[in-house]
């Protein structure tokens, strides 16, 4: 069954419709009325208007080194801290429940790492 607005011939091509077209009968091509007019090629235009890159200027070496040495030491510096921290939570918990194995646990990792941290920090 078809639309009411189409009969059935409507939805079949015509069988001369190719030989309608090379024979220059068919349908015009897409603007057929112009012609083909050559343009120049583009002129490069600069562009003006953007801003010439400022980014940061590049370091000196005695700059650099000054900052690596302050990350170094930084860096010392916290790995210390931190291992301070755990030791105090370390005697925190073996002082609050008094056990002979938490207060020797507590006391061995002073003696292992703070103590060690402590004194190569002292020496640079």
């Amino acid at each position: 069954m078809t639309h009411p607005a189409l009969s059935e011939a409507d939805l079949y091509d015509d069988p001369n419709v190719g030989q309608q077209i090379i024979a220059g009968q068919g349908p015009a091509p897409p603007f057929s009325g112009l012609e083909y007019v050559p343009q120049p090629p583009p002129q490069k235009i600069e562009d003006t208007a953007k801003p010439k890159p400022t980014g940061p200027k590049p370091k000196s070496d005695a700059y650099l080194a000054a900052v690596s040495a302050a990350m170094d030491i930084l860096s010392y510096r916290i790995i210390l801290l931190l291992s301070v921290l755990v030791a105090g939570g370390l005697f925190g918990l073996a002082t609050w429940e008094p056990d002979p194995w938490r207060l020797g646990a507590a006391a061995a990792y002073s003696v292992i790492v703070v103590v060690p941290l402590t004194f190569f920090y002292a020496r640079r």
